[in-house]
């Protein structure tokens, strides 16, 4: 089983309301049981903040991943293949290494609800909907299809 991590990092008002943002990371981890997963994870952005996403999966031996964020209408803000970065960022304490083809990317996004999506090679979304799926949504085992060598299950864990 292959395996990645997506870390999002968003700046957020503290409860008390303090004057500075405050940096809140949170740390996703799950498992693919098919090739065509999607992960979608929900997120709320306090007031106007840079947002940094970013996926591990690739560096660590795992996927190639897809990460993308929609508005809360089901948007697409922003979706990335490869971030053509390495590195190392740290989240909630862990260093998280990431390598060329992990997507990596930081955005300014006004106060609201978001949502981070992720998938594998070559799953890319079909439109600038979240709502017109991915293009590989009737096809679970694309992966064999592309790759007879492909591992048909994907894992995302720390």
């Amino acid at each position: 089983m292959k395996k990645g991590m997506m870390t999002l990092c968003a700046a957020t008002l503290a409860a008390s309301m303090q004057a500075n943002a405050v940096p809140m990371d949170f740390d996703f981890s799950g498992t693919f049981t098919k090739d065509n997963d999607v992960v979608l994870l929900n997120f709320t952005v306090n007031t106007a903040s840079s947002v940094t996403i970013f996926s591990s999966s690739w560096d660590d031996g795992g996927f190639d991943p897809i990460l993308a964020i929609w508005d809360s209408a089901g948007n697409r803000i922003e979706q990335q293949d490869d971030g053509g970065l390495t590195g190392s960022t740290v989240s909630n304490g862990v260093s998280y290494d990431y390598g060329v083809w992990d997507s990596y990317f930081t955005i300014a996004l006004d106060a609201g609800t978001y949502t981070a999506s992720i998938a594998q090679y070559s799953n890319f979304a079909n439109g600038t909907h979240l709502s017109d799926g991915f293009r590989y949504d009737s096809n679970p085992n694309f992966r064999g299809e592309i790759s007879p060598a492909a591992a048909p299950i994907m894992n995302f864990t720390s």
